[in-house]
């Protein structure tokens, strides 16, 4: 059963990119990929990915569509790193805590060992060429879909110096 429809609900919004700026601890949607079944997919077909590491050329990531959206909401407010405030229409990985690029030990202390993410019957995870990945979008969040994907409410204070800097900014 496919999430596909609860994702593209908060999956928002999307700036397209060069495969090379394909980075780690990122949610992407790869369009086109030369040689898949078929090239291309969009709509419910989709591919969402949630990007563990790049090694040679080669992309390992979490397919998630499979994957229930509270247990990947979950999964990455693990990995979150509150030492970081949320900014809007920022990379995810800013937000997250700092893993090796090829992404090994992610895998082996936090995905492998969740099975609501990561399992043989989910067959969810992939690999992609670099080098075959034609058309791909990163994902960003807006300020609101942030706090909820953390669970993290701004505090009254938080909330006055934002609205003191945007008076500030008008004037």
């Amino acid at each position: 059963m496919g999430f596909t429809n609860q994702y593209t609900k908060f999956l928002k919004p999307e700036k397209r990119i060069a495969k090379g700026q394909i980075k780690a601890r990122n949610i992407y949607r790869i369009t086109t990929y030369k040689g898949g079944t078929p090239a291309t997919k969009s709509g419910m077909e989709a591919r969402y990915v949630f990007v563990i590491g790049i090694v040679d050329g080669k992309v390992h990531c979490l397919k998630l569509n499979p994957i229930k959206p509270v247990d990947f909401t979950n999964f990455v407010s693990q990995l979150r790193d509150r030492r970081i405030p949320l900014t809007e229409d920022t990379r995810l990985s800013l937000f997250l805590k700092k893993y090796a690029s090829d992404g090994n030990d992610l895998f082996l202390t936090k995905v492998k060992s969740n099975k609501k993410i990561y399992s043989p019957s989910l067959k969810n995870y992939r690999t992609y060429l670099l080098a075959k990945i034609q058309n791909v979008f990163e994902i960003r969040f807006e300020q609101d879909v942030l706090e909820t994907l953390f669970n993290e409410k701004l505090n009254v204070t938080q909330q006055r110096e934002i609205l003191k800097d945007e008076i500030n900014e008008n004037d």
